[in-house]
């Protein structure tokens, strides 16, 4: 009998759909496994029999259906509330897919960046209105900091995606400080000071920009939240390409409003899809993506090959790759 490992891998979405060439790959390299689909249309939520999870969408209410897993890999590099679950009690492994995306999230927050400091989609917005002149852009121009060396930008959450991000901030002359787990051990990068969130209120008023790259813990649900956003500069940016439940939604939207910040670049939120209905749609100093900042042509390659090694390392019972600490949440 086969060993199962269950696969939500299956959806209609380029991202989320193993690639045919790569499925009839690993049957050739694992013909002991089979891949089961899980929890897609058409599909069974869960499997009991899989002592392996392979995706993205496993929350911990699921967990029940797998009395005999054994691992969850996430082809992501957040691990949704599993964090939280009876998967620390039961032992079960948990790795992630660090290594196959920094790249493309730390450009989409470079993007977002130049996109409101550039005044890229005021411009659109003004073409779109037949108000396309020099002088309809200029009351944009004179409300926000120029993007140069005299810019100053705060990240938050410095593992791989934010130095990669702060690597294209230094090409670019760019000044930039990090929000850290530990601010006395080392790190590489150009960076000029480091802080820990605890920090975090005495010093977010001093930027131009603050980059949100945390990940979801205890510590950083809803941390960013009014009492943040007022302390901000009324000239700055707030970009999110980290976890969208680190910032409370309502209050983000206030201070959009209200002008408290100049503007926001949004890849995550705080429930997905975003609401049809949230004024993040509307609001002429946003610009938002539907969580596609991991989205490069590479990722599969990357992914299959990490699995892959990963279950070898399983069958030999063998450490595994990016393991997860279910205790710091990453």
């Amino acid at each position: 009998m086969k060993r199962i490992i269950a696969c939500d891998l299956f959806t209609h979405l380029n991202l989320y759909r193993i690639p045919t060439e790569l499925l009839t790959a690993f049957k050739n390299e694992f013909p002991e496994f089979e891949i089961v689909p899980v929890n897609c249309p058409g599909f069974p939520r869960t499997v009991e029999g899989a002592e392996i999870f392979w995706g993205n969408r496993l929350r911990a209410d699921m967990l029940a259906g797998y009395p005999k897993l054994k691992w969850i890999h996430f082809g992501s590099i957040g691990i949704s509330d599993i964090r939280s679950s009876e998967a620390k009690e039961r032992q079960i492994l948990i790795t992630n897919s660090k290594g196959t995306s920094e790249k493309a999230v730390a450009l989409t927050a470079l993007g977002f960046l130049l996109s409101l400091t550039r005044g890229l989609k005021k411009s659109s917005e003004l073409s779109a209105r037949s108000k396309f002149s020099r002088e309809d852009f200029d009351d944009y121009f004179g409300r926000v900091s120029d993007f140069s060396e005299f810019y100053n930008i705060l990240i938050l959450g410095y593992g791989e995606i934010g130095r990669i991000f702060g690597s294209y901030l230094t090409c670019l002359g760019i000044r930039y400080d990090v929000v850290v787990a530990d601010k006395e051990r080392k790190r590489e990068g150009g960076y000029n000071s480091s802080y820990e969130l605890k920090d975090l209120d005495g010093i977010v008023g001093h930027y131009d920009a603050v980059v949100n790259i945390l990940p979801l813990t205890d510590l950083t649900k809803g941390i960013f939240d009014s009492s943040k956003f007022s302390r901000m500069k009324t000239n700055s940016f707030f970009i999110n390409v980290g976890r969208g439940e680190t910032v409370v939604e309502n209050d983000l939207v206030q201070a959009l409003v209200e002008k408290k910040i100049a503007g926001a670049g949004l890849d995550v939120f705080q429930n997905e899809p975003l609401d049809s209905s949230s004024p993040l749609h509307t609001l002429s100093n946003v610009v938002i993506t539907p969580h596609i900042g991991a989205m490069s042509r590479s990722y599969w390659d990357k992914e299959f090959s990490l699995f892959s090694e990963n279950l070898k390392l399983f069958i030999k019972n063998q450490e595994l790759k990016n393991i997860v600490d279910l205790n710091r949440g990453y």
